[in-house]
């Protein structure tokens, strides 16, 4: 209240601006009321000196309500409801995330279990952001383990370098109800290039493959057969820095688009090698 009072009077204390008389005191636009019985607690009511002043402030609160329309209906909602209340007009994912902690609150780590729907959103945050980003998220909300989302991602089915994924698509299309026709394109994005080694497929990846005869480039290109023919790769090869993608966009509305092909390239290639791969 002391703070209120010195906020309302232009920072100046309520002993220089309440003047106590027989236990009452009066403020310029403002009635305070003290009582020996009470604590010396005060009660303020909310007068302004002018009807201009009164204009000026309910025109101020109307334009912070105004823009801050969505907020004011959330902090309204979060207000009336009550502890217990179902969660309700929220985004699918928030749902699962509450849901989720709701479920596991109070299980050993061995006993929490996630959804398909969360263990999919951790491996896609877990290939974006990184192990040592992913363990922040994962330690302030309830995401899979590093350990779970790394055992997801070795169970997937594994797309080559150069792949054409045809069978896939065709999948991908019939599972979702999908009409058998889609729009392809073709589209280069800047890399920083970067050699790995492929335990499960033993390949050297990272280098540019070498494009055959209909333009597409060649599967297993950069065996690990030798520490010898490693290092010839570093000095007849040029290392990849850009990645070229192959999507095919299903002709539905709002269907996401499929990765049909994706290899790396120094983005030099003629005009025949792209007409051919589609003949």
């Amino acid at each position: 209240m002391k703070q209120y009072l010195e906020s309302r009077n232009g920072g100046n204390g309520p002993e220089e601006n309440v003047h106590r008389r027989n236990g009452r005191g009066r403020s310029r636009g403002r009635q305070i009321i003290s009582s020996d019985e009470e604590d010396n607690s005060y009660q303020a009511d909310q007068d302004f000196q002018t009807e201009e002043d009164l204009t000026k402030e309910q025109n101020r609160l109307q334009v912070i309500l105004k823009e801050n329309e969505d907020l004011k209906n959330q902090i309204v909602s979060a207000m009336r409801s009550k502890p217990g209340t179902p969660v309700q007009n929220l985004t699918s994912l928030l749902k699962d995330l509450y849901e989720c902690a709701t479920r596991n609150s109070g299980k050993q780590a061995r006993g929490i279990r996630y959804s398909e729907e969360l263990k999919d959103l951790g491996t896609l945050l877990y290939l974006l952001s990184g192990k040592m980003t992913y363990e922040i998220l994962s330690s302030n909300l309830p995401l899979p383990a590093v350990s779970t989302v790394r055992a997801k991602v070795h169970s997937s089915e594994l797309a080559f370098e150069g792949e054409f994924r045809i069978k896939a698509l065709k999948n991908y299309l019939q599972d979702r109800g999908y009409p058998m026709k889609v729009v392809l394109s073709e589209d280069g994005t800047r890399l920083v290039g970067k050699v790995m080694y492929h335990l499960s497929t033993n390949q050297v990846v990272g280098f540019v493959p070498k494009l055959t005869g209909n333009g597409i480039p060649e599967l297993s290109s950069f065996p690990a057969t030798s520490s010898t023919v490693m290092a010839n790769y570093f000095q007849q090869n040029e290392l990849s820095n850009y990645a070229y993608v192959i999507m095919a966009q299903p002709l539905s509305s709002k269907a996401p688009p499929f990765c049909v092909c994706v290899f790396g390239t120094i983005n030099k290639f003629s005009a025949d090698q792209v007409d051919l791969r589609w003949k």
